[in-house]
C-alpha cells in the first residue's frame, strides 16, 4: 500500500485511536554487531523471544491493523506479535 492509501484509512477513523510503534526484536545483524541499515537480516532466537513477548503484552489490548515494513526483522516480529495478540487482521506491508 502506498503512503497514500494509508493516508486514506487514517482520514476514516470514526473514533478516537491509539497508535502504538514497535521496533523489530534482536536480529542477526545485531548479532554479527552489523549496522543493518536496509540490510534484510532475519531475527534471532532472542528478536522471535521479544517479539512473542510484546505479542503478550498486546493481548492485553484491542489491536485491530498491524503494518509492518517489509524488511524480514520487522515482518517476522510483526507476524509473530498479530499471531500472539490474535489480532485477527493480516499484517498489513
Amino acid at each position: 500500500m502506498t503512503h497514500h492509501g494509508y493516508t486514506r484509512k487514517f482520514l476514516k477513523l470514526g473514533r478516537p485511536a491509539k497508535f502504538y510503534f514497535l521496533r523489530h526484536g534482536d536480529s542477526e545483524g545485531n548479532r554479527s554487531k552489523t549496522i543493518q541499515g536496509r540490510e534484510d537480516f532475519p531475527l534471532s532466537e532472542d528478536g522471535r523471544e521479544h517479539a512473542r513477548a510484546a505479542g503478550t503484552w498486546f493481548a492485553e489490548r484491542r489491536i485491530d491493523l498491524l503494518y509492518s515494513s517489509p524488511l524480514k526483522r520487522a515482518r517476522e516480529t510483526a507476524d509473530i506479535v498479530q499471531r500472539e495478540a490474535g489480532c485477527g487482521s493480516p499484517v498489513e506491508t
